[in-house]
């Protein structure tokens, strides 16, 4: 874990507000020793890192500085070639030019030069480590914090296309930030500036040239092929294991935890596992089982929450922190912490929907998602369904302009519209969404994310649809890498080696579970089983800090951010005299708005100051 500071031709007085901000963030984040820090100037490039200890951060080697030039990454670079050491800066320095090629997981590397000036950064091909930029004149300033940028970027209200996205869709996507002037470069980026001339930025294009790659050959499940992605992913996570001294797995009953358990055992990967829930939550049932059959490492975790009532204005303050206020409030409690001294990897299944098609329905699959108009409109209504009674009609709209733009994307690229789905779910859900959430309930922990990466993605995409949405890729890898598990209890079994009839099936699952979901929480029972264990943990805590929280949005009477929030709803909501059961039938769409206003009172007042 570090903190990433590039800033080349800006003023020097800016190069130091850039690099004082950096301090105050180091200070407000767990893990990172602001001792730690160094900076190397030149005639027009500072650059700055705040890492972990040193003892903790073993064996990363998280910056080179050579005479010519300096190397630092921020991140967990993992290279698919052993001659190039992801986690050592001096071997990232001597393979540069084959970096892009060689290198997965989340990272952000820079190369520049002080004394001759110039400089370039790479961010991953998901873009999943989040770098951040501010345009200074003809100056860049790059930081994996948008905090850091945000106090230099000077005084400003909050972005209201951000939180118009944040109200309607419980993340800010695409290149927003809650700061109208900074903003996330795209992934797979190259950024370079050469002395004299004003940065260039190059998006990366990996999701799709591998749509467009799929389109251009015979789709379907083929052995080689799935074994070929199998061994490329256990490599990294192989790599992994043998690099860092602890590696831990977020165990649960899905399909994504299954594959992540394969490829810690094909790779002989010794992990801790955890999973988050109540004893007679399902995916703490079945992780225990899961667990006893193969002897592994496991412990329960229970949401903290007591610990966000008894301290709520810190709780709130370290999340804003950690994830610039672009993760929600719906995250507190949650927190995944490293023991003092430590800093573990921590395997994440985010990604792994790009081979099921989870945007999907069986009606889109079974039509070959070849109509725009059906696509548009369940693109629309799966994104938005999140936010139906808070936000205002404006952000919602705002929310069904950005859902349509992945079709408009998807044909500008010679894609089809069921590709739309995959754009939208790559871009916003797994860049942005999964990125910020991690850096919102991982504290002092670096992520890797296998199936968030281009062997597994083009593994996916080169499948049917209905391939992809029975879940085919995650099954055939299973059985390759480790065909014990297939027969052990799963939340869901697996589905039908048939497609069509696996679609059909999975998409009635999935209906099932959605019905059932609704009718408990309006009948205001059982909430403490399945998936509304968290939910009803989340409950508890926001009645208890109810006062607090009427106070942070009502009394913002003359906050522009009314013009995406509901207010006669949102005042009904938080009306002391509201029953529980119905706050807590909208309480998700309700913290997401509440993260806006919590963002207005505690962040805005920093930027400038």
């Amino acid at each position: 874990m570090n903190l990433l500071l590039l800033a080349t031709g800006v003023p020097e007085p800016v190069r130091d507000a850039l690099v004082a901000s950096l301090h105050v963030t180091a200070d407000a984040l767990p893990g990172l020793d602001r001792q730690a820090a160094w900076r190397s100037d030149g005639p027009d490039v500072v650059v700055a890192a705040v890492p972990t200890d040193g003892q903790a951060a073993h064996p990363r080697r998280y910056a080179e500085h050579g005479e010519d030039e300096v190397v630092l990454y921020d991140g967990t670079p993992v290279s698919t070639d052993p001659a190039v050491l992801g986690h050592r800066a001096e071997s990232l320095a001597r393979s540069w030019d084959r970096l892009e090629d060689v290198l997965e997981g989340r990272y952000a590397v820079a190369r520049v030069r002080p004394r001759r000036g110039g400089a370039e950064l790479l961010v991953d091909p998901l873009g999943m480590q989040q770098v951040y930029a501010l345009r200074l004149g003809d100056g860049l300033a790059l930081s994996t914090s948008a905090g850091v940028l945000a106090r230099v970027a000077g005084p400003a209200g909050l972005d209201l296309e951000a939180a118009a996205d944040l109200a309607a869709l419980a993340w800010v996507g695409q290149d927003r930030t809650l700061h109208p002037r900074v903003r996330v470069l795209p992934a797979g980026a190259r950024v370079v500036r050469r002395p004299g001339q004003p940065a260039q930025v190059r998006p990366g294009d990996v999701v799709v040239r591998a749509l467009q790659d799929a389109r251009r050959a015979p789709r379907g499940l083929r052995d080689d092929a799935v074994r070929e992605a199998a061994a490329s992913v256990a490599g990294l996570v192989r790599t992994a294991g043998t690099t860092y001294p602890e590696v831990t797995l977020g165990l649960t009953a899905g399909r994504d935890s299954r594959v992540l358990v394969a490829l810690l055992r094909h790779g002989g990967v010794k992990a801790r596992h955890y999973t988050y829930g109540a004893p007679e939550d399902t995916d703490v049932r079945v992780a225990g089982l899961v667990a006893d059959a193969l002897g592994l490492a496991h412990a329960p975790l229970d949401e903290d929450v007591e610990g966000v009532v008894r301290c709520w204005d810190g709780a709130v303050d370290g999340l804003l922190a950690r994830a610039d206020g672009l993760a929600t409030l719906r995250h507190l409690g949650t927190p995944l912490e490293a023991a003092p001294g430590t800093l573990p990897v921590r395997l994440s299944g985010s990604g792994g929907e790009t081979a099921r098609a989870i945007y999907a329905t069986p009606g889109l699959v079974l039509g070959g998602g070849a109509a725009a108009g059906p696509v548009r409109r369940h693109l629309q209504d799966l994104l938005l369904r999140v936010s139906a009674g808070v936000a205002t009609e404006a952000a919602r709209e705002h929310g069904r302009r950005r859902a349509a733009g992945y079709l408009d994307a998807a044909r500008d690229a010679g894609l089809g519209p069921f590709d739309a789905m995959e754009l939208a779910y790559v871009d916003d859900r797994v860049r942005r969404w999964a990125s910020s959430v991690d850096r919102a309930v991982l504290h002092g922990v670096d992520v890797l994310s296998p199936l968030a990466t281009r062997p597994w993605l083009r593994a996916g995409y080169a499948l049917r649809p209905d391939q992809r949405y029975a879940a085919a890729l995650h099954r055939a890898a299973v059985g390759v890498l480790d065909p014990e598990l297939l027969a052990l209890p799963m939340g869901a079994p697996w589905p039908r080696p048939q497609p069509y009839a696996a679609a059909l099936e999975v998409g009635a699952r999935r209906a099932a579970g959605r019905l059932k979901d609704r009718a408990r929480r309006a009948l205001g029972r059982d909430a403490h089983r399945g998936k509304l264990w968290r939910h009803a943990q989340r409950a508890r805590w926001f009645e208890q800090v109810l006062p607090q929280v009427r106070a942070t949005c009502l009394d913002r009477t003359s906050s522009p951010l009314w013009s995406v929030v509901d207010r006669p709803a949102l005042e009904r909501l938080l009306a002391p005299s509201t029953p529980p059961e119905e706050r807590l039938r909208r309480l998700d769409p309700v913290l997401d708005v509440v993260t806006l206003f919590t963002a207005e009172e505690r962040l805005v007042p920093t930027w400038g100051a």
